[in-house]
């Protein structure tokens, strides 16, 4: 079952990771894109490349979007 955001819990952010040339993503809830990079840091010293917040529009990963048919 994928992730579920509710209204007033902190912002998810997807960490951007280059594990010996293949890009990966780690999911963290963070106050703010700042934090999120802090926590990346602490947790992927090296290989963090970026951050992306994520909005209410977002599909979980490895989710296709739901068709209309």
């Amino acid at each position: 079952m994928g992730w579920m955001h509710f209204p007033g819990m902190a912002p998810l952010f997807d960490l951007i990771l280059d594990c010996h040339g293949v890009l990966n993503t780690e999911r963290v809830e963070a106050a703010d894109a700042d934090a999120a990079w802090r926590a990346g840091l602490m947790l992927h010293l090296g290989t963090l490349k970026g951050v992306v917040q994520l909005d209410e529009g977002d599909q979980p990963q490895g989710n296709p979007p739901a068709s209309g048919s």
